[in-house]
């Protein structure tokens, strides 16, 4: 059993079922070591196979935007939403963060 926490970043993603891919973008609304709930603009087919990006909200050494990649399988799905539980996942970077004000 893990722990769901309440977690609401940016997301996109990709799935596969069969032939057809479906892509869109949304929001996460919660994740656990195994398991990302998410909003979702586009239905989603249940057992569909493919990629959820979340923008990470901590820069890499203060300065470097990180996207969290996670790859699974869609477990369930209810009207604008979705939950992929990842057998995979990596921090890949996003780059630089723009300067805020005067910097």
């Amino acid at each position: 059993m893990s722990l769901e926490f309440p977690a609401l970043l940016e997301c996109r993603y990709e799935l596969q079922k069969g032939t057809a891919t479906v892509q869109g973008s949304g929001r996460t609304v919660s994740m656990s070591s195994t398991e990302v709930c998410f909003e979702c603009d586009t239905p989603v087919p249940e057992g569909a196979t493919g990629t959820v990006t979340v923008k990470w909200p901590v820069l890499l050494q203060g300065r470097c935007g990180l996207n969290l990649v996670l790859k699974g399988r869609i477990l369930r799905v209810q009207p604008g939403a979705a939950a992929l539980r990842f057998q995979w996942y990596e921090f890949r970077t996003r780059g630089k963060a723009a300067a805020g004000p005067g910097g």
